[in-house]
């Protein structure tokens, strides 16, 4: 069935209208109480027109927010568009057996057992289809020993012809830090990354094993579909 063109309206003023009736002036929408909640609409009895009007008129009012929430398509698409502050765990990252996952406190964290060693995270299996990203933030920490070797975030776009076959990549700075010392964010700042695509991974590099990874931030707008 096609979604309908009407929104139902019901008892959108506060008051009753202004005259010489009893009613006249007071509050046109009062909740029924528990009771009729519960029982709902009893044979041989009138309802006051105050609880009807609350009834339907808060059925309109929610009516009119799921309008303008979902649209027409079968896939129940954002009809605007709407910001989400992804926060992504440790567990999401991919990395070599050269990783150590380690605890700070009771924090956990990833740290490289080797120099140059990096740790991905696979953008396109966390964020919805039709997104774009729009700001990438890595928390990471230069422990001791580790503050003046760079670490640095990067953006790896990969294409993959499967009739030739020929996979390749292009590797995109986004951020480095080579003096920062002790807990801080890798920061990409603005970009406008569309999905979906080409796989895009997030790729962390360290230059020194005695840097760890915290976890990510990743901000995207999406008017796309909700199910995926």
């Amino acid at each position: 069935m096609a979604k309908p063109v009407t929104v139902p309206t019901f008892a959108t003023d506060a008051l009753f209208p202004a005259g010489s009736e009893d009613w006249s002036g007071l509050a046109n929408k009062v909740a029924p109480g528990a009771g009729l909640e519960a029982t709902g609409l009893i044979p041989e009895t009138e309802p006051g027109a105050e609880a009807l009007n609350f009834l339907l008129g808060l059925t309109g009012d929610w009516l009119a927010w799921l309008n303008t929430t979902f649209d027409s398509s079968d896939f129940h698409q954002y009809p605007v568009s709407k910001t989400t502050v992804l926060k992504v765990s440790i567990g999401h990252f991919f990395t070599g057996d050269d990783w150590v996952i380690g605890y700070d406190g009771n924090i956990p964290e990833i740290h490289a057992g080797t120099i140059g060693d990096a740790a991905l995270l696979d953008l396109n299996r966390l964020i919805p289809s039709n997104a774009t990203i729009t700001r990438i933030r890595v928390m990471v920490d230069k422990d001791v020993g580790g503050g003046g070797d760079a670490m640095t975030l990067n953006k790896l776009v990969t294409t993959m012809d499967f009739g030739t076959p020929a996979p390749s990549a292009v590797r995109t700075e986004l951020d480095t830090d080579s003096v920062t010392t002790g807990l801080f964010s890798l920061d990409s700042g603005t970009v406008a990354i569309m999905l979906p695509g080409s796989p895009v991974l997030v790729e962390v590099t360290s230059a020194n094993v005695a840097h760890k990874i915290y976890g990510a931030e990743i901000t995207y707008t999406n008017n796309g579909l909700r199910n995926n």
